[in-house]
Protein backbone atom coordinates (compact mmCIF):
# COMPACT_ATOMS: atom_id res chain seq x y z
CA UNK A 1 0.00 0.00 0.00
CA UNK A 2 1.00 3.37 -0.89
CA UNK A 3 1.39 6.01 2.04
CA UNK A 4 -1.24 8.05 1.98
CA UNK A 5 -1.24 11.38 4.50
CA UNK A 6 -3.21 14.47 3.56
CA UNK A 7 -1.01 17.83 3.81
CA UNK A 8 -2.90 19.39 1.73
CA UNK A 9 -5.83 19.96 -0.79
CA UNK A 10 -6.08 22.11 -4.28
CA UNK A 11 -7.78 21.95 -7.10
CA UNK A 12 -9.99 20.59 -8.29
CA UNK A 13 -11.07 19.74 -4.59
CA UNK A 14 -11.31 22.28 -1.72
CA UNK A 15 -11.69 23.08 1.65
CA UNK A 16 -15.22 24.66 1.45
CA UNK A 17 -16.32 21.95 -0.46
CA UNK A 18 -15.61 18.61 1.90
CA UNK A 19 -18.64 16.34 0.40
CA UNK A 20 -16.22 16.06 -2.86
CA UNK A 21 -13.09 15.91 -0.81
CA UNK A 22 -14.66 12.87 1.02
CA UNK A 23 -15.87 10.97 -2.24
CA UNK A 24 -12.92 11.29 -4.20
CA UNK A 25 -10.65 10.10 -0.18
CA UNK A 26 -13.20 7.10 -0.09
CA UNK A 27 -12.11 6.20 -3.75
CA UNK A 28 -8.42 6.72 -2.94
CA UNK A 29 -8.31 4.59 0.13
CA UNK A 30 -10.45 1.50 -1.91
CA UNK A 31 -8.24 1.80 -4.67
CA UNK A 32 -5.13 1.94 -2.45
CA UNK A 33 -6.18 -1.15 0.19
CA UNK A 34 -6.48 -3.11 -3.00
CA UNK A 35 -2.57 -2.38 -3.80
CA UNK A 36 -3.88 -0.44 -6.61
CA UNK A 37 -1.40 2.90 -5.86
CA UNK A 38 1.93 2.66 -6.24
CA UNK A 39 2.91 6.34 -5.08
CA UNK A 40 2.71 8.29 -2.10
CA UNK A 41 -0.06 10.74 -1.75
CA UNK A 42 0.32 13.81 0.30
CA UNK A 43 -2.74 15.88 -1.00
CA UNK A 44 -6.20 15.78 -2.37
CA UNK A 45 -5.24 17.43 -5.87
CA UNK A 46 -5.91 16.99 -9.78
CA UNK A 47 -2.40 15.15 -9.35
CA UNK A 48 -3.51 12.37 -7.29
CA UNK A 49 -7.00 12.46 -8.97
CA UNK A 50 -4.94 11.44 -12.13
CA UNK A 51 -2.85 8.94 -10.35
CA UNK A 52 -6.37 7.42 -9.50
CA UNK A 53 -7.63 7.34 -12.97
CA UNK A 54 -4.63 5.47 -14.80
CA UNK A 55 -4.30 3.19 -11.53
CA UNK A 56 -8.17 2.16 -11.75
CA UNK A 57 -7.85 2.25 -15.61
CA UNK A 58 -5.08 0.03 -15.64
CA UNK A 59 -7.24 -2.87 -14.30
CA UNK A 60 -9.94 -2.34 -16.90
CA UNK A 61 -12.05 -0.78 -14.00
CA UNK A 62 -13.86 2.33 -15.04
CA UNK A 63 -11.90 3.27 -18.09
CA UNK A 64 -14.60 5.63 -19.47
CA UNK A 65 -14.47 7.94 -16.64
CA UNK A 66 -10.38 7.45 -15.93
CA UNK A 67 -9.98 9.06 -19.79
CA UNK A 68 -12.49 12.06 -18.14
CA UNK A 69 -10.38 12.58 -15.71
CA UNK A 70 -6.94 12.20 -17.58
CA UNK A 71 -7.54 14.31 -20.87
CA UNK A 72 -10.17 17.21 -19.47
CA UNK A 73 -8.74 20.13 -18.29
CA UNK A 74 -11.41 20.48 -15.68
CA UNK A 75 -14.56 18.52 -15.03
CA UNK A 76 -18.01 20.24 -13.73
CA UNK A 77 -18.52 18.94 -9.68
CA UNK A 78 -21.55 17.21 -10.58
CA UNK A 79 -19.72 14.90 -13.01
CA UNK A 80 -16.93 14.85 -11.34
CA UNK A 81 -19.14 13.81 -8.39
CA UNK A 82 -20.69 10.56 -10.74
CA UNK A 83 -17.07 9.75 -11.51
CA UNK A 84 -16.07 9.03 -7.93
CA UNK A 85 -19.48 7.37 -7.20
CA UNK A 86 -19.10 4.92 -10.33
CA UNK A 87 -15.50 4.50 -9.67
CA UNK A 88 -16.74 3.44 -5.95
CA UNK A 89 -19.11 1.07 -7.12
CA UNK A 90 -17.15 -0.67 -9.62
CA UNK A 91 -13.81 -1.44 -7.13
CA UNK A 92 -16.70 -2.53 -4.85
CA UNK A 93 -17.36 -5.24 -7.54
CA UNK A 94 -13.59 -6.06 -8.74
CA UNK A 95 -11.86 -8.20 -6.86
CA UNK A 96 -8.23 -8.29 -7.87
CA UNK A 97 -6.68 -10.89 -6.09
CA UNK A 98 -2.92 -11.15 -7.37
CA UNK A 99 -2.39 -7.29 -5.90
CA UNK A 100 -4.85 -7.18 -3.07
CA UNK A 101 -2.78 -10.30 -1.36
CA UNK A 102 0.15 -8.66 -1.69
CA UNK A 103 -1.07 -5.36 -0.34
CA UNK A 104 -2.66 -7.23 2.83
CA UNK A 105 0.31 -9.10 3.40
CA UNK A 106 2.59 -5.49 3.91
CA UNK A 107 -0.35 -4.80 6.26
CA UNK A 108 -1.34 -8.02 8.20
CA UNK A 109 2.10 -10.25 7.78
CA UNK A 110 1.36 -13.53 6.20
CA UNK A 111 0.60 -15.90 8.96
CA UNK A 112 -1.98 -13.54 10.63
CA UNK A 113 -4.14 -12.70 7.21
CA UNK A 114 -4.04 -16.83 6.37
CA UNK A 115 -5.70 -16.91 9.21
CA UNK A 116 -8.70 -14.15 8.51
CA UNK A 117 -8.57 -15.81 5.10
CA UNK A 118 -9.08 -19.57 6.50
CA UNK A 119 -6.07 -20.70 4.50
CA UNK A 120 -3.04 -21.63 4.61
CA UNK A 121 0.33 -20.04 4.79
CA UNK A 122 2.19 -21.84 2.01
CA UNK A 123 -1.37 -21.27 -0.05
CA UNK A 124 -1.37 -17.68 0.49
CA UNK A 125 1.79 -17.06 -0.44
CA UNK A 126 1.56 -19.22 -3.67
CA UNK A 127 -1.31 -16.98 -4.52
CA UNK A 128 0.10 -14.18 -3.32
CA UNK A 129 3.21 -14.66 -5.45
CA UNK A 130 0.93 -15.53 -8.49
CA UNK A 131 2.47 -19.20 -8.58
CA UNK A 132 -1.60 -20.75 -8.40
CA UNK A 133 -4.51 -18.41 -8.96
CA UNK A 134 -6.35 -17.67 -5.43
CA UNK A 135 -9.88 -19.80 -5.22
CA UNK A 136 -12.98 -17.62 -5.67
CA UNK A 137 -13.39 -17.57 -1.78
CA UNK A 138 -10.21 -16.59 -1.20
CA UNK A 139 -10.43 -13.98 -3.36
CA UNK A 140 -13.83 -12.99 -2.12
CA UNK A 141 -12.42 -12.95 1.59
CA UNK A 142 -9.63 -10.96 0.29
CA UNK A 143 -11.80 -7.91 -1.96
CA UNK A 144 -13.74 -8.27 1.53
CA UNK A 145 -10.83 -7.89 3.58
CA UNK A 146 -9.60 -4.81 1.88
CA UNK A 147 -12.91 -2.54 1.42
CA UNK A 148 -13.12 -3.11 5.43
CA UNK A 149 -9.12 -1.78 5.39
CA UNK A 150 -9.87 1.09 3.29
CA UNK A 151 -12.75 1.91 5.28
CA UNK A 152 -10.93 1.65 8.57
CA UNK A 153 -7.86 4.20 6.78
CA UNK A 154 -9.95 6.80 6.95
CA UNK A 155 -9.89 6.73 10.42
CA UNK A 156 -6.90 4.96 11.73
CA UNK A 157 -2.99 4.58 10.83
CA UNK A 158 -1.98 0.71 10.08
CA UNK A 159 -1.31 -0.30 13.71
CA UNK A 160 -4.96 0.63 14.31
CA UNK A 161 -6.64 -0.74 11.97
CA UNK A 162 -4.64 -3.96 12.67
CA UNK A 163 -5.65 -3.23 16.44
CA UNK A 164 -9.40 -2.70 15.16
CA UNK A 165 -10.17 -6.42 13.93
CA UNK A 166 -8.66 -7.91 17.25
CA UNK A 167 -10.78 -5.68 19.88
CA UNK A 168 -14.24 -6.67 20.72
CA UNK A 169 -16.86 -4.40 19.66
CA UNK A 170 -19.95 -3.74 21.28
CA UNK A 171 -21.54 -3.25 18.10
CA UNK A 172 -21.10 -6.41 17.40
CA UNK A 173 -22.21 -8.25 20.24
CA UNK A 174 -19.22 -8.03 22.25
CA UNK A 175 -17.30 -10.31 19.72
CA UNK A 176 -14.02 -8.81 17.56
CA UNK A 177 -14.48 -8.81 13.89
CA UNK A 178 -11.53 -11.24 13.74
CA UNK A 179 -13.95 -13.89 16.00
CA UNK A 180 -16.86 -13.37 13.54
CA UNK A 181 -14.89 -14.03 10.55
CA UNK A 182 -14.31 -17.26 11.94
CA UNK A 183 -13.55 -20.92 9.69
CA UNK A 184 -15.56 -20.67 6.49
CA UNK A 185 -16.83 -17.11 6.62
CA UNK A 186 -18.59 -15.63 3.78
CA UNK A 187 -18.58 -12.02 2.74
CA UNK A 188 -22.00 -12.02 2.56
CA UNK A 189 -23.52 -13.20 5.72
CA UNK A 190 -24.99 -11.57 7.70
CA UNK A 191 -23.12 -11.66 10.59
CA UNK A 192 -20.07 -10.77 8.67
CA UNK A 193 -21.93 -7.80 6.49
CA UNK A 194 -22.17 -6.00 10.15
CA UNK A 195 -18.22 -6.17 10.02
CA UNK A 196 -18.30 -4.13 7.19
CA UNK A 197 -21.03 -1.74 8.05
CA UNK A 198 -19.09 -0.85 11.84
CA UNK A 199 -15.98 -0.18 9.35
CA UNK A 200 -17.96 1.91 6.98
CA UNK A 201 -19.53 4.23 10.01
CA UNK A 202 -15.84 5.44 10.97
CA UNK A 203 -16.07 7.31 7.75
CA UNK A 204 -19.18 9.48 9.04
CA UNK A 205 -17.99 9.30 12.76
CA UNK A 206 -14.45 8.43 13.51
CA UNK A 207 -15.11 8.61 16.76
CA UNK A 208 -17.06 4.90 16.79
Amino acid sequence: MADVRIESIADPFSEDDPELGEAFLDVLLRADSMGLISEDVRGLDRKALRAVGKAVAEQGIGQAQAVETLTAAKLPRARLLDVLEQWKDALEESPIPSRELPALIDLFGLEELAALLDTSPSSLRRYASGQRSAPDVIAARAHFLSGVVGDLRGAYNEFGVRRWFVRERSALGGRSPKKILRKGWDPDSSDVREVRDLARSLVASPAT
